[in-house]
């Protein structure tokens, strides 16, 4: 999201439409766009088509356990476009006086990074941080969608997907551990995770 943010900072004809198709995808519903992955991280879906034409075996991403975190970790650059906005906004709000400053000295694009670009930024790059920490906290909507309910929690495949809230929720509504609907417990784990104030849980993204 940053190095895209950098690219779009360098103010080239036409940014305007790229910084809207870049936000574009966080416009769908989420769950359309789960679907949507589904369809093209499927064994035969899009991506593996197009791998088998250049002599590759596409993995079963979201059938085989080994290989869910890394077509969610796929999936999730589709909603790269809020992340992109935001970095876009603080490269936005550094003085051009101090790269004018620095090209006077000498300095180059890797030193006006390091020593300008990076440390302006970190109070974005610290928000960034802290947020998507907790949206990954709160991933539910994704993974629910793609192990659907035949899927058993006590799975290897459902394991693999087994995020916080998703945990929270088989443990209150008896899909995990003996003695049926463990309200206590699940409630603890919301308290927890902080998602049982006003609007509950997120629709969050991977």
């Amino acid at each position: 999201a940053l190095g895209l943010a950098m690219l779009l900072n360098l103010d080239l004809p036409g940014d305007k439409y790229f910084r809207t198709i870049m936000y574009l995808p966080n416009v769908l519903s989420g769950v359309a766009a789960i679907f949507l992955w589904q369809w093209i991280l499927s064994p035969n879906g899009l991506l593996n088509s197009a791998l088998a034409r250049v002599g590759v075996d596409g993995p079963a991403w979201f059938v085989n356990p080994d290989w869910t975190k890394p077509g969610m970790v796929l999936m999730g650059t589709w909603w790269l476009g809020g992340n992109v906005l935001i970095y876009l906004a603080g490269l936005k709000g550094i003085p051009r006086e101090l790269y004018e400053a620095s090209e006077i000295d000498g300095a180059n694009f890797i030193n006006k990074t390091l020593y300008i670009t990076l440390p302006m930024l970190s109070p974005t790059i610290f928000f960034e941080v802290v947020t998507s920490i907790i949206g990954t906290f709160q991933i539910f909507t994704t993974a629910f969608i793609l192990l659907g309910r035949a899927e058993a929690p006590t799975s290897q495949l459902a394991q693999s997907m087994l995020f916080y809230v998703l945990y929270l929720y088989h443990r209150a509504f008896g899909k995990i551990g003996a003695g049926g609907f463990q309200m206590g417990y699940g409630s603890a784990l919301a308290v927890v995770v902080g998602v049982g104030g006003p609007g509950g849980p997120r629709d969050s993204k991977p």
